[in-house]
């Protein structure tokens, strides 16, 4: 009877043990997994950036962007000042203007 026992309980220990196994070489797939997302996200978006910096910095419109970006960053500093969510028709047309001309 005691060998049974003790043949029952190695084989239940033996169990457990290759399940910790598993469950500890899952967690570490998974965190890995995670990683590589990040690095890849990470990577996908430098790569965007550089791109775009290329394309931009050699058409012509590095000025006009700049004076764009300015326009628009008081626009939305007036409007968050205002707390309004959108335009009047009179600044659409100013905003409209102004780009058109820059």
């Amino acid at each position: 009877m005691k060998i049974r026992n003790t043949i029952l309980l190695l084989g239940i220990f033996s169990i457990i043990i290759l399940i910790t196994a598993q469950i500890i070489i899952i967690r570490g797939v998974w965190k890995q997994k995670d990683e590589m997302f990040n690095l890849r996200y990470r990577l996908f978006s430098q790569d965007a950036l550089t791109i775009m910096n290329r394309q931009w910095s050699t058409d012509g419109f590095d000025t006009a962007r700049l004076l764009i970006n300015t326009k628009s960053k008081l626009v939305l500093k007036s409007m968050a000042d205002n707390k309004t969510d959108s335009l009047t028709a009179e600044q659409k047309q100013n905003l409209y203007k102004y780009v058109t001309i820059v």
